[in-house]
């Protein structure tokens, strides 16, 4: 047997990939409380998606919920960083405190088939008309992977797996990942475009 070299295992460790949130240091109860349930209520999802006067009373009654939504938001890496996005990432947030209130748990308390439900496309197009929903989804799939852990992509259909990939770990850890996988066919023989092509086709 042989010893690792210990600068390539001293690589390998400052390159690894830290989960971004200490999600243990945010407030758990499972139950919303009645002034957090009343809050969302009063302030209603046009509300919520606007995102607006976090000063007012109604906002500060549901800080435990929002801090840790906002603070998934800030440790992503945007892809593309736009306005357009950003009011995405909002109705994502709106969504998730809306169904909050709806099932009186916080989403730390959703069981997968719950998160699945919510983010299955049928769903969000059924209860968030328009471009709501939809466009929210990557922020919602960003939402369950952070916070609660959610991997079960199997159970919500089709979604753009490289763009969720690049937005919780950054490009160049996908790309260092998939670097020996992108590689491989040539070994094999196969030609660039022919892989190029599957490969886009794997990232939907």
């Amino acid at each position: 047997m042989t010893t690792p070299n210990s600068a390539a295992v001293g690589s390998a460790a400052t390159s690894a990939w830290a989960w971004p949130l200490n999600v243990n240091r945010f407030r758990r109860r499972d139950r919303l409380s009645g002034a957090e349930s009343d809050a969302v209520q009063a302030l209603g999802f046009d509300l919520l998606r606007l995102d607006r006067d976090r000063d007012h009373p109604g906002w500060q009654a549901i800080r435990r919920l929002t801090t840790p939504l906002d603070e998934a938001l800030a440790v992503l890496h945007w892809h593309p960083d736009t306005v357009f996005q950003r009011r995405f990432a909002r109705y994502a947030t709106a969504i998730v405190l809306h169904r909050c209130a709806e099932v009186g748990q916080d989403f730390w308390s959703w069981q997968t088939h719950e998160w699945a439900d919510l983010l299955r496309p049928e769903h969000l197009r059924h209860h968030f008309p328009g471009q709501v929903g939809m466009q929210a989804r990557p922020y919602l799939l960003a939402h369950g992977c952070l916070l609660c852990g959610f991997t079960a992509f199997d159970m919500v259909g089709p979604f753009a797996r490289c763009m969720l990939a690049q937005r919780v770990f950054g490009a160049d850890t996908v790309d260092e990942a998939v670097e020996p996988v992108r590689t491989m066919p040539s070994r094999w023989g196969y030609r660039a475009p022919i892989w190029n092509r599957w490969s886009a086709r794997c990232c939907c």
